[in-house]
């Protein structure tokens, strides 16, 4: 309810970007959940500067690891990143660069470029090869991020209960507070009629009296 309270003005706004690229966050807070230890595991997709999608679900299986929670929330994000570049296709929109896809998790990061398959992975083979093989086709590109820049944090782990802090999560998504913009048009586009009309009823006066100079008689 705190959330929603503070966050009632707020929405996307979509801007023309000069960038045509994907750009994907992802994230996992590993054993989140204290009921059955799963994780929870979360992105954001982004089109040029525009938030186009985003995910926040618990894991359908304990990972045993860090890595394994942030290598599922990873493929998740590789899998939405391959249907919207399908849907581009279908619009005749060609990207001419690759998907980037920004994870906070060096083991996840090096398991989607390393060719060996370690014996402690294997449990995750599906995920690692769905990953690894657009990785190795140059279809995708997996690169490091900082905790305190990624964007997707806010998707896997509970809201802060500080307003400025749930600000600065809204900031890093570029999502706004809309009515306070549409408010601050609709008070711009009255005191410009105001203004127009005070000139316009101003001129009309003018003309009054220049009348009368010219016609005392009327």
């Amino acid at each position: 309810m705190r959330y929603v309270k503070n966050t009632l003005g707020v929405g996307q706004e979509i801007r023309k970007s000069p960038l045509i690229l994907f750009s994907a966050f992802s994230d996992a807070d590993w054993a989140g959940c204290i009921d059955d230890r799963k994780s929870t595991g979360g992105f954001t997709v982004f089109f040029g500067s525009n938030l186009m999608s985003w995910s926040a679900r618990k894991q359908p299986t304990v990972s045993r690891s860090s890595t394994e929670a942030e290598y599922k929330a990873l493929a998740n994000a590789t899998a939405e990143l391959v249907w919207m570049q399908s849907l581009l296709v279908e619009l005749g929109i060609v990207l001419k660069q690759p998907p980037c896809l920004w994870c906070d998790n060096m083991g996840a990061k090096y398991l989607s470029s390393n060719p060996v398959f370690h014996a402690r992975t294997k449990h995750i083979e599906i995920d690692y090869h769905f990953v690894r093989e657009r990785v190795s086709k140059g279809q995708l590109q997996i690169r490091f991020i900082a905790s305190q820049d990624q964007l997707a944090d806010g998707f896997t782990k509970a809201l802060f209960s500080q307003s400025t802090k749930i600000s600065k999560q809204l900031r890093k998504l570029r999502l706004r507070r809309l009515l306070d913009r549409v408010l601050i048009h609709i008070n711009l586009e009255i005191f410009q009629f105001s203004f127009l009309y005070k000139l316009a009823m101003t001129r009309v006066q003018i003309w009054h009296e220049i009348v009368l100079v010219c016609n005392p008689t009327l």
